[in-house]
């Protein structure tokens, strides 16, 4: 039996397509702007677990791949061989790379975006570097301001709420983290997201006191 979905025409599709994009889009803004409103209020909630950080960045860089559009751009994951793991949020280091990602799309046409991932010392720097139009030095100081668009001094009005970098920079205080930003007019930006690393828990071992529970004639537990 063909589906509703699929008696449409490609046009049909691609409006479809279109209207789901912009509802997700704005269900992430309205998502956003909650946070904003729990961090001002103290109450973000944090979830600590083990995570294998090269994986969590190369998922994030894929789930921005559409973000391209018809832009020249190159998108590259350089996370190394070596598996880096820490305890941390994982779904809020995501919703911070997620923002500096689209940020980085935002303000570069041509060129690449690379997302780097790296152990120092007792730290890990997942930066966001662009090729972007850089910032300029006086709108430094107004990176992380809440709603707050900023000048970039070429005339161009981008899109955006100005609530990504401003919440972005809260959750990473909420995970003892902090962002760090080099940029210059024309050359490109970098945000570097510091996290402490912590070790992760190893799996606890069943008590030698404890009973497992009874086990059904065919294997599975009761």
């Amino acid at each position: 039996m063909t589906s509703p979905r699929e008696q449409l025409s490609p046009r049909a599709r691609e409006s479809l397509e279109r209207i789901k994009r912009n509802g997700e889009h704005l269900l992430g803004l309205i998502n956003d702007v909650l946070d904003l409103a729990k961090a001002e209020a103290g109450r973000i909630e944090v979830r600590m677990a083990g995570v294998n950080v090269g994986q969590l960045a190369r998922a994030c860089l894929a789930e921005v791949d559409s973000l391209r559009g018809s832009k020249e751009l190159r998108l590259v994951a350089d996370v190394g061989d070596a598996p880096i793991e820490t305890m941390t949020d994982a779904q809020r280091v995501r919703q911070i790379l997620l923002n500096l990602l689209s940020n980085a799309f935002k303000f570069t046409d041509q060129g690449e975006i690379v997302l780097t991932v790296r152990a120092v010392g007792t730290e890990i720097h997942l930066s966001v570097h662009d090729t972007g139009i850089g910032i300029p030095a006086h709108a430094m100081k107004e990176l992380f301001q809440d709603f707050h668009q900023l000048d970039m001094g070429d005339g161009r009005h981008y899109e955006g709420t100005g609530v990504g970098l401003a919440l972005s920079r809260r959750l990473a205080r909420a995970l003892g983290c902090e962002i760090e930003v080099r940029s210059g007019a024309g050359d490109g930006s970098t945000f570097t997201l510091v996290l402490p690393f912590v070790a992760p828990r190893p799996a606890a071992d069943p008590s030698p006191n404890s009973v497992p529970p009874p086990m059904s004639s065919t294997g599975t537990l009761q």
